[in-house]
């Protein structure tokens, strides 16, 4: 069959090209254990920046007292 291949494929020039890679400079894909600890640190990020988010915008009940007495002392007829 591989006679009838329309490209045709030299294993062993293949096998010395991977041979001749140095192990030390391949990127190898990230594995699911690592995939799991990106996702947690990324989750963990944003739940930092939403708890950060949320204590600058706070509004107390005191905060909208304070603008309403504000408001009626600026209103004029």
């Amino acid at each position: 069959m591989l006679w009838r291949q329309q490209v045709h494929y030299n294993a062993e020039q293949e096998i010395e090209k991977i041979l001749a890679l140095d192990p030390l400079q391949l990127e190898l894909p990230p594995s699911q254990e690592e995939l799991d600890l990106l996702s947690r640190q990324e989750m963990s990020q944003r739940q930092q920046q939403w708890e950060n988010y949320q204590a600058n915008q706070r509004y107390s009940i005191g905060d909208a007292i304070k603008d309403f007495f504000d408001a009626l002392r600026k209103f004029r007829i």
